[in-house]
């Protein structure tokens, strides 16, 4: 059910070590399930409330809830995050998937004010060790993460076509990037394409693509080599995608299909000099790949 009207206290000002403690694990289809120890809580619900960008209003956000079962203690109750236990609104892509953001998670009981979920034991070992369906979209995944005041909240991402990064290397003056699509095929005239940001896609850099893992891209599987020293020419940031087909749409490529909700300051890239510029690779607050072009 989809619910509105929730005023309950944001994960950037509650307060850390109050609300009920979770304990979270991935299950290998993608799904979350969730143990609170809940005293003296009648009919308890789980609500996950999508976390506004800057600047928008928060009571205008979605706001989902899933019921919650008891564990036979009368302490311990149970919730089940998954397609099953979810039901969305309008404008999402598929039923059962949260919508691409950060969601944080309430308990409330009866006609109660929420109260935000503490994050306890985070098992995601599920999420290195699943293996997709390629030819499935959307692309859903959900990541439960402890936040920087402790509390749990769900990295999402829903999209119809994902390229999914893998090894990156950068050499003396390129880029080496392999990748595997899900969701669609490249074709033959696939190609890499960095995109300057701000440009709104007019301004753009392409690389052809060598299909991997079985040829002609039907694995899905590929990769390029960008010359950086194209891209250093003004500082700037260039967005980097796949175009699946001549004259086709292009597919951001990034890295979500792990455990790490965060992974701009975990995976750091050596830059590349030219002249009084560096471009450096980098992943995103998104988990996008792009590359940064500054002065040194």
């Amino acid at each position: 059910m989809t619910t509105t009207g929730v005023t309950a206290t944001t994960g950037t000002t509650a307060a850390a070590g109050q609300g009920p403690r979770a304990d979270c694990v991935v299950d290998t289809a993608g799904g979350l399930a969730l143990e609170l120890t809940l005293p003296g809580a009648h009919e308890p619900r789980l609500l996950l409330r999508l976390r506004p960008p800057k600047g928008k209003d928060p009571e205008r956000r979605p706001c989902h809830e899933v019921e919650m079962a008891p564990a036979g203690d009368g302490l311990r109750w149970l919730a089940v995050v998954d397609r099953r236990s979810l039901a969305l609104g309008e404008g999402t892509l598929e039923e059962g998937a949260l919508e691409e953001g950060r969601w944080d998670l309430f308990v409330v009981d009866g006609e109660g004010e929420p109260a935000q979920v503490r994050a306890g034991i985070n098992d995601v070992r599920a999420l290195v060790e699943r293996e997709r369906d390629r030819s499935a979209s959307p692309i859903a995944v959900r990541i439960p993460y402890a936040t920087k005041t402790g509390h749990l909240a769900v990295r999402a991402w829903l999209r119809p076509v994902h390229a999914e990064a893998g090894e990156i290397r950068v050499g003396d003056s390129s880029l080496t990037v392999h990748a595997t699509v899900f969701g669609a095929d490249p074709g033959p005239e696939a190609a890499a394409v960095a995109r300057l940001r701000g440009s709104k896609g007019r301004e753009r850099v392409e690389t052809p693509v060598t299909a991997e893992g079985g040829g002609g891209g039907g694995g899905g599987a590929f990769s390029f080599t960008l010359d950086l020293r194209e891209l250093a020419r003004a500082p700037a940031v260039w967005d980097l995608c796949v175009r699946l087909s001549h004259g086709g749409s292009v597919v951001r490529i990034g890295r979500l299909l792990d455990d790490v909700p965060d992974k701009k300051k975990i995976f750091v890239y050596p830059g590349v000099r030219v002249d009084a510029l560096e471009a450096r690779p980098y992943f995103t607050l998104d988990n996008d790949l792009s590359v940064d072009v500054r002065v040194v």
